[in-house]
């Protein structure tokens, strides 16, 4: 995989033969809103380099740390959206069925039919790279 983009919170790495985007959540937390916005922008210019409608994308979050107070959710809710759309398809790697279940209530809020939450990587990269998309798991 080439990296694309590094800091101290997140990685993006690209499989090229798989047509796979591998974005990966460290464990540092986000220092404030202000730092996310930025972290967020840089993020977006690296995943904009890729032709997203040709590529599948994990993202592993099961590093960071837990947030889900509703000013983090409220901030980051348009950032959610650019992260996500496009793909063929993304599956979010969580590590609690507590993370599963907030993730999914986000994504319920619509235009994420292409998402799907999971706790185990082995189904997240089965269901990302099959060739047909099979009915969603239940959440």
């Amino acid at each position: 995989m080439r990296e694309i983009y590094r800091s101290d919170y997140n990685v993006i790495a690209v499989d090229d033969e798989r047509r796979l985007v591998r974005r990966t959540r460290t464990a540092l937390p986000y220092p404030s809103f202000a730092e996310i916005g930025d972290i967020m922008e840089e993020m977006m210019r690296a995943l904009g380099t890729l032709d997203r409608a040709r590529h599948v994308q994990l993202a592993d979050v099961r590093l960071g740390p837990p947030r889900n107070d509703a000013a983090f959710e409220q901030f980051i809710a348009p950032f959610t959206q650019q992260l996500y759309r496009g793909f063929r398809r993304c599956a979010i790697l969580v590590k609690t069925h507590a993370g599963r279940l907030q993730f999914t209530r986000i994504l319920n809020h619509g235009g994420y039919e292409h998402v799907q939450v999971h706790l185990d990587e082995v189904t997240a990269m089965a269901w990302l790279l099959s060739p047909s998309i099979p009915p969603r798991p239940p959440r």
